[in-house]
């Protein structure tokens, strides 16, 4: 029943059995037998959908550790425990374990058990994902489209796994900015779960809040609105305030109010929001690095640009620390900063950041719309301005990695 309760996204009643069922096993089987070993890997999987990650980490290590002394480190049971720890490493924002563990399940698996095996598209999928969180994103998009062709071969087009296979490709095409086929991917996409799923269950409202982002991204502003309003609501009755899936929602929501004008509100949520990240996730987490990000970005459009460049400044050292400078995450945030600055009329400050950007990894269309950009005016006319107008034109040179 606790996976029952897991698979309808009803995470607490879940929890409640699955602790339940630990108990019991442990107490009548023993803490080494297979099923106890079962129940506890189901109890970090919804910890971890709970968005409780010390403890689903804790449990999952446990897992692993016991199953490596019982079956060995090749049996199937291990390299799934594997692949879940690797999961919840994502989602503390351990990218690189993360990516290591799932190398390692994957080779494995496919040795083992062949590259058609469920484990190894597991493990394929999830690697992916790291990838994308790294900023690999050519990588990810190739292994993406080589999962989704896979589980539509073998399990269908409405199993559950390609339905998450779609939902992970549309994200890549979003964040490489191809918005158009994106849409279309998540269009489809939430058509099907709300009728394989139901209209509120946590994997229909995953494809609610992105398809609303890429509307947003389009800029069809009104539609992305009402669509973030809707998603938001449902999550914060069903998931709770704090959860992480309810928070990416709210900074979303936020970014749409202060691109649309709506300053007052927008500044309320995006600091709701920062708050209860920097509390449950930590500060150098990349959600909460979106959202104090979001923060800048909403205080420069209000020309409060001391508040704007310190919020830019702190997101581009956690970026620093956590993704390492040539991620285009860091170099992103380091084009804004230069921005706000050159708009407070602080030149040789923002020149620095544009040279920076350039150098580590700026994306494409950025590059290419700098001698556009209004934020950038004051610089005209400086050689500086021009010199690096000319290398943005230019394709990008690859990143050097950081120590």
């Amino acid at each position: 029943m606790g996976d029952v309760y897991e698979s309808l996204g009803l995470f607490s009643k879940a929890e409640s059995l699955l602790s339940r069922s630990v108990a019991i096993r442990k107490r009548v089987l023993g803490a080494k037998n297979s099923e106890t070993l079962k129940s506890m890997k189901d109890l970090a999987g919804v910890l971890n959908e709970e968005s409780h990650y010390p403890e689903a980490e804790k449990l999952s290590r446990e897992t692993i550790e016991i199953r490596r002394q019982t079956l060995g480190s090749e049996h199937r049971d291990t390299l799934e425990s594997i692949c879940q720890l690797g999961v919840i490493l994502n989602n503390e924002g351990r990218y690189p374990e993360a990516e290591k563990l799932q190398r390692e399940a994957g080779e494995v698996a496919k040795r083992i058990f062949g590259d058609q095996d469920k484990l190894t598209r597991i493990a394929q999928q999830n690697l992916a994902i790291d990838l994308a969180y790294e900023g690999k994103y050519q990588e990810a998009e190739k292994t993406f489209r080589d999962v989704l062709e896979a589980e539509r071969r073998t399990l269908g087009p409405d199993h559950p796994d390609t339905l998450g296979a779609v939902n992970n490709l549309a994200a890549i095409l979003q964040i490489e900015h191809q918005y158009a086929e994106a849409e279309k991917l998540y269009l489809d996409l939430l058509q099907t779960k709300r009728k394989v799923f139901g209209p509120e269950h946590p994997e229909t409202l995953l494809s609610m809040g992105n398809l609303a982002l890429v509307l947003a991204n389009e800029k069809r502003f009104g539609e992305s609105e009402k669509l973030f309003r809707e998603t938001l609501e449902i999550k914060r009755r069903l998931l709770g305030p704090d959860h992480r899936s309810t928070l990416v929602t709210m900074g979303n929501l936020a970014g749409l109010l202060a691109t649309e004008g709506q300053y007052s509100e927008a500044e309320q949520l995006v600091r709701q929001t920062l708050e209860t990240e920097r509390r449950s996730l930590g500060p150098d987490h990349s959600d909460t690095l979106v959202t104090l990000d979001t923060l800048g970005d909403l205080l420069k459009r209000e020309k409060r640009y001391t508040e704007s460049e310190k919020a830019f400044r702190d997101t581009l050292e956690g970026r620093r620390r956590a993704l390492g400078v040539s991620h285009p995450d860091t170099a992103s945030t380091a084009y804004d900063l230069a921005c706000v600055l050159a708009l407070d009329g602080k030149r040789d400050a923002a020149f620095a950041n544009l040279e920076f950007a350039l150098k580590h990894g700026l994306l494409p269309d950025i590059r290419q719309g700098l001698e556009k950009d209004d934020d950038l005016k004051s610089l005209h006319g400086d050689p500086r301005f021009d010199a690096l107008a000319a290398a943005a034109r230019q394709p990008p040179a690859v990143a050097q990695k950081s120590n």
